[in-house]
């Protein structure tokens, strides 16, 4: 019985003097994801910026990659979704996304306001004007808020849910 004492006792008296890590991630509450995606974003930005961007200059090559599970090109990350849109990260400005319909046409700007999570996303529309406001909490999960605030969806992995728990769209 002794040794079995002195045993555990010096297994605990190794971990203290050593240290231990623990890992855990941060949990976030809709209303806390909320008021984080709202601080300190433009609410308006001036689209003629971006006007470079309007028609999917790539449409053809990007369209031939949905078909072959393709996403990652030299210069882009591209991420289609189940309804046929598709979003373009070009590796010179991960900063902006832009969002297409499935005939290349744009349809948002997403500015990125932070680089190290919980990430914000503020996705604008043509006019730009703020369509909705995404927060990555992880690379798994993302709380998108819609232009008055409302929860819109929950990204859990590749599955989207709205309000109601409903799964409502898949990444691909």
């Amino acid at each position: 019985m002794k040794k079995i004492f002195i045993i555990i006792n010096v297994i605990i008296a190794f971990v203290l003097c050593t240290g231990l890590t623990i890992n855990g991630g941060i949990s976030y509450s809709v209303s806390s994801a909320r008021e984080i995606s709202f601080d300190n974003i433009q609410n308006r930005i001036d689209t003629k910026k971006y006007s470079l961007y309007f028609y999917d200059k790539n449409y053809k090559s990007n369209i031939k990659a949905r078909y072959k599970n393709k996403n990652k090109f030299a210069n882009r990350y591209l991420t289609f979704f189940s309804d046929g849109c598709y979003g373009i990260i070009y590796k010179r400005d991960k900063n902006t996304g832009y969002y297409y319909s499935g005939k290349g046409v744009l349809e948002y700007i997403e500015i990125s306001y932070s680089k190290e999570f919980p990430k914000k996303f503020v996705k604008y529309n043509l006019d730009g004007n703020i369509d909705s406001v995404s927060l990555w909490v992880s690379s798994k999960e993302q709380f998108i808020f819609n232009k008055d605030k409302s929860l819109q969806a929950h990204w859990v992995n590749e599955n989207k849910y709205n309000s109601k728990g409903e799964l409502i769209d898949k990444r691909k």
